[in-house]
């Protein structure tokens, strides 16, 4: 199992229908071997909450599940905090062929429609789990939103970073993210307004991928 993680800012000024509109025509369009295109995938409703999640499991084949999550847009109740981003979230079933179909078709086409300023593919549910524990008591000490806006507890196998977030919590620009890259990527793509990057087409083990964000960081030169 695996599952793919996106976080996208909310704005006030954002028109969520428009939106989830956007985004299942672009999983229509874009991810035809991932998407039933007569699936009926309900409109978000913030009318009574803080949050919608809408189920796309009618739309996704038989061995994944998920949910795209809406906050609520309001100038006055949004902060510049992770807890105030969308969500798109996947669980796949995936055999090793399939996985590198996720990585290589599936997820640089959820970014694409999505456009989220941060994502990643978890191999590790249970070392994701521990890593939200150590963001949380970093945050603590820090005040700062270590896992979310501020900053990345741990470098991913696959995933994406926009501009905005390499320049925020790296210090640089999405240009000299990639370049530092270069030997230690297997792939990394200009996407949207960002950098999509692949370390591994495997699926690693919990001692891999630490060693993964140990080797990752001391090319970006940040602890």
């Amino acid at each position: 199992m695996i599952k793919i993680e996106m976080r996208r800012r909310s704005d006030p000024s954002d028109d969520v229908a428009a939106l989830h509109a956007h985004l299942v025509q672009g999983l229509t369009e874009l991810i035809p071997n991932w998407w039933n295109a007569g699936a009926t995938i309900n409109e978000p409703d913030l009318d009574n909450g803080l949050e919608s999640q809408v189920n796309l499991g009618p739309g996704l084949p038989d061995n994944a599940q998920g949910y795209v999550a809406y906050v609520f847009r309001d100038a006055n109740y949004s902060r510049d905090l992770a807890e105030f981003d969308d969500r798109l979230v996947l669980d796949i079933r995936v055999a090793s062929k399939e996985y590198r179909e996720a990585v290589n078709e599936l997820f640089p086409s959820l970014v694409r429609v999505f456009e989220p300023y941060r994502a990643s593919i978890i191999l590790d549910e249970d070392l994701a789990l521990d890593d939200w524990e150590s963001a949380n008591e970093r945050g603590r000490q820090t005040g700062k939103d270590e896992d979310g806006r501020d900053g990345v507890i741990r470098i991913p196998p696959v995933g994406f970073f926009d501009n905005a977030f390499c320049l925020r919590v790296f210090g640089l620009d999405d240009g000299e993210f990639a370049r530092r890259l270069d030997g230690v990527a297997e792939k990394t793509l200009r996407l949207n307004d960002g950098i999509f990057f692949v370390f591994s087409m495997e699926m690693l083990d919990r001692k891999q991928l630490v060693d993964l964000d140990q080797r990752v960081r001391s090319e970006l030169s940040v602890a």
